[in-house]
């Protein structure tokens, strides 16, 4: 097989959620298990951090990478989905896995792979874990794909637990409610391991705080402390809205730290925070030099491939793309934006199983809605997205094609508009690729 024989191959096989949805998933660990057996346990000699959240753990995973490339790190990559490229999802340092490892992993494990039957997910992290271990990394950032309990990813026993901000999604797998969501993420707590929360939400507090007794875990909050300041590590940022960069200082070791981020959006401000307070839970050995740290947050984007958040296509009129897809992810976009005094349009698809209602509540009341859908099984159809958008008050015109859709909505724009294209991971990936 070449690499598009291969990938068509993985696409034809193995089930992937966002044609199927749960039945994609498994509801146990023992096919990743097995598939790990088979390759000889690759996940067991590769040290790792484990991150888990609803909103931010692809960014914190994301931070962390970059910053410990700079430090001098060889440092693996996990995360999903991708936008562009399959490869996306396996990185060592600021390099995506080759096309040649691909192939030759498929091909030389395809027996297994037959044998066990994985789901897409599990090859993938499969694969990584294989490619990890075999690359000698010093350090792999494991970003979990749905839940935590039950991800493939949670059969690795890491240094250090994160669980980001926990929002309501996919709520028919992991539960009705923010502490039912939070049982499932506090899942990758391990015994004897410390966790850190990014932050403290009165929903979730108790769950995580009994998961972590029983598991003899030490339990940290990233924005408790952040707020103990004084001689301890903390982090300060720049106010505004500012889309070219993220400014601020931090201080360690009693000195003060100035940095400029290449990532944009307030909401990144937490995430940033997150991964800072990461670095005094972990071993000294694998502490950053404090310069190390404002080089990384520089250059998240250039040295880990990140994309799909508060992506800046077009400046005047505001062009942005970002995968926010639940309301807690909409809301922090619409916090991020400038007050540019012109009109919202807003390019929305969705999967089927979104609360669209909640969402589209979200939005300013003159916002000029147009409805769009990815090519994946998932989505919800365009026509029916209108119709059901109608049924709440929303009128908007219906475009089958995202590519078709964009280009048509930018015809709209005054110099003062924004345009945002938002509420599907793999609508912005099909907007990107039609851009470049």
């Amino acid at each position: 097989m070449n690499y598009t024989e291969c990938i068509e191959w993985l696409y034809s096989q193995l089930p992937m959620y966002q044609n199927i949805g749960r039945a994609a998933l498994k509801k146990d660990l023992t096919n990743i298990s097995r598939l790990c057996d088979g390759l000889g346990q690759p996940h067991k000699k590769t040290t790792f951090i484990h991150v888990a959240g609803t909103n931010g753990k692809g960014s914190v995973s994301h931070i962390l990478s970059s910053i410990y490339q700079a430090a001098g790190f060889k440092t693996g990559l996990y995360t999903s989905p991708h936008y562009l490229d399959f490869r996306e999802r396996i990185r060592v340092d600021d390099q995506m896995i080759s096309e040649e490892n691909v192939v030759g992993f498929i091909e030389e494990h395809k027996e297994l792979i037959l044998d066990v039957s994985p789901s897409f997910f599990e090859i993938t992290v499969a694969m990584a874990f294989d490619y990890f271990a075999k690359q000698q990394v010093d350090l792999a950032i494991i970003e979990t794909g749905l839940g935590g309990r039950l991800d493939s990813t949670n059969i690795i026993h890491p240094m250090l637990s994160i669980i980001t901000r926990i929002g309501l999604d996919h709520m028919d797998m992991l539960g009705p409610d923010l502490s039912s969501i939070a049982g499932e993420k506090a899942g990758i707590i391990k015994r004897n391991t410390p966790v850190l929360i990014g932050i403290d939400q009165d929903e979730t507090k108790e769950i995580f705080k009994q998961v972590a007794q029983e598991k003899h875990a030490e339990l940290y909050y990233a924005s408790h402390l952040n707020k103990m300041q004084g001689e301890q590590p903390h982090i300060v940022f720049g106010r505004g809205h500012n889309l070219e960069s993220i400014q601020g200082t931090y201080f360690l070791n009693n000195k003060k730290y100035s940095f400029e981020s290449d990532l944009v959006g307030d909401y990144q401000k937490e995430n940033i925070q997150t991964a800072f307070h990461a670095f005094s839970r972990l071993p000294l050995s694998y502490r950053p030099a404090p310069e190390a740290i404002g080089k990384g947050l520089s250059a998240v984007v250039r040295s880990t491939g990140y994309m799909g958040r508060m992506h800046v296509m077009q400046r005047k009129p505001l062009i942005v793309l970002d995968a926010g897809h639940n309301a807690d992810g909409i809301q922090a976009l619409l916090d991020s934006l400038p007050n540019t005094g012109g009109r919202m349009h807003v390019l929305f698809g969705a999967s089927a199983d979104k609360d669209i209602q909640r969402i589209l509540s979200l939005f300013p009341s003159d916002t000029r809605f147009s409805w769009s859908q990815a090519k994946v099984v998932r989505a919800m159809d365009a026509k029916l997205l209108k119709a059901t958008a109608s049924n709440l008050g929303y009128t908007g015109k219906a475009y089958t094609s995202a590519e078709e859709g964009y280009n048509t909505v930018k015809t709209m724009l005054s110099s003062e508009d924004i345009m945002l294209v938002c509420g599907s991971v793999f609508l912005v990936a099909e907007v990107l690729a039609s851009a470049t």
